[in-house]
């Protein structure tokens, strides 16, 4: 019963990967070709969050997250259409929602985890909310109320460690790494 039960949850979400293949396709090839103005200069999307990940101004944070606006606009435009598809595909296979579908292909109930994910998030809030406080004023020098969104990959990019990883050394730690495995970088003319 567990292996038809595995076999059925296979089949189901390969159908739904199908029916939204050119979709999901179309939402990749969006975001690979999609540019944005950065100071009156052309930027792709995807360097975004290496930017605002090196950005020590949550000023300028703020105004490169603002300028990916018109491509998240776009982007959710797409993923809305995906969202639909899935849906309408969910249908086609008996179920009435996506839940369903997840909670008898799983075999088990998501209402319920979501009950023990919120019950967990009460119960360590405060701690959450002390260790916030502390590392935003570590990493940032800044407090839980003045934190935003876009200040997110600053805070995770963490600056200390970059002592541990000079400039100078990553192209040939890289090539070294690469050589171990049998391949030597300096020989592949595509990069």
């Amino acid at each position: 019963k567990l292996r038809l039960r595995y076999l059925h949850r296979y089949l189901a979400t390969e159908y739904l990967s199908k029916q939204t293949a050119s979709l999901t396709d179309k939402v990749s090839n969006y975001e690979a070709a999609a540019r944005m103005t950065v100071d009156g200069k052309d930027v792709p999307y995807r360097q975004l969050p290496a930017l605002m990940a090196n950005e020590p101004s949550q000023e300028r944070r703020a105004a490169l997250y603002l300028a990916a606006g018109p491509v998240l606009d776009s982007l959710n435009s797409l993923l809305l259409q995906v969202r639909e598809r899935d849906r309408r595909s969910v249908g086609e296979l008996g179920y009435s929602s996506y839940t369903e579908m997840a909670e008898q292909l799983k075999g088990f109930s998501l209402s319920a985890l979501k009950g023990t994910a919120e019950q967990v998030l009460l119960e360590t809030q405060d701690q959450y909310m002390m260790l916030l406080r502390e590392i935003l004023h570590k990493e940032l020098r800044l407090t839980p109320e003045r934190f935003y969104r876009y200040d997110t990959a600053p805070l995770f990019r963490s600056r200390g460690y970059d002592r541990y990883f000079p400039e100078a050394a990553m192209l040939p730690t890289l090539k070294s790494t690469y050589r171990g495995l049998g391949i030597e970088l300096d020989s592949l003319r595509a990069l």
